[in-house]
């Protein structure tokens, strides 16, 4: 139990106490593990290779026993024990990623259309978060870097577009971390790669162009 007092916005204070429910195992549970352990003796040493497990040193285990996770954190660099038909582990690889955003289409906040492209690295920084707050974090990641992509471009004109690249990206960049801090993902670093025109809106500017240098003239 904890407790401790706060100041209302009204100058008072308040007190509270909260109080955790212990993570006590079920009836069940408890003849499953015992049952679990009985097994684990008869059967060495040969059950010791099915509960020994190793993990690189760019990776983590997050273990559940029973459908809960277990205490203590992600297991690894190393050696790590599990008990046979009671735990599940999942791996997390920690090392930087990289994949491609595809071309994305937006139009602009002076109404051109433009498509980009980007890259986008990541790594993972929580991997309990990666396996328990999502389904495919690497999967989300790409998706939202594509919206993401097109909402930031929409906020800005051509002529930013082109020549502040370095500020969209790191837009980008801070966005996507923000969102992605939930599941315990970093986003290290966004670049744009190539930005597109359209056709005839390049020939609207090459006239344009044209009409201009007449009027000089």
């Amino acid at each position: 139990m904890k407790g401790g007092l706060h100041r209302t916005e009204s100058g008072g204070f308040e007190c509270f106490f909260e109080y955790q429910k212990p993570n006590t195992m079920s009836f069940i549970e408890v003849i499953v593990t015992i049952g679990s352990v009985l097994l684990l003796l008869v059967t060495l040493p040969f059950s010791l290779f099915w509960c020994f497990k190793v993990v690189q040193e760019y990776e983590r285990a997050v273990i559940f026993r029973l459908g809960r996770l277990r205490k203590g954190g992600a297991r690894g660099p190393g050696i790590f024990f599990v008990l046979p038909c009671l735990d599940s582990y999942c791996k997390v690889d920690l090392r930087t990623v990289s994949f491609d955003v595809p071309p994305q289409e937006a139009l602009t906040k002076d109404s051109v259309t433009v498509t980009v492209d980007a890259v986008v690295y990541y790594r993972i920084q929580d991997p309990l978060n990666a396996v328990v707050k999502v389904t495919n974090y690497s999967n989300s990641t790409r998706l939202l870097a594509m919206t993401t992509l097109r909402n930031i471009l929409g906020t800005r004109n051509l002529a930013e577009i082109l020549s502040d690249r370095e500020a969209i990206s790191h837009a980008m960049q801070t966005s996507l971390d923000v969102a992605t801090d939930p599941w315990g993902v970093k986003v290290e670093r966004v670049e744009m790669l190539e930005i597109f025109l359209f056709t005839a809106y390049i020939k609207l500017l090459h006239h344009h162009t044209l009409y201009s240098i007449k009027l000089g003239l």
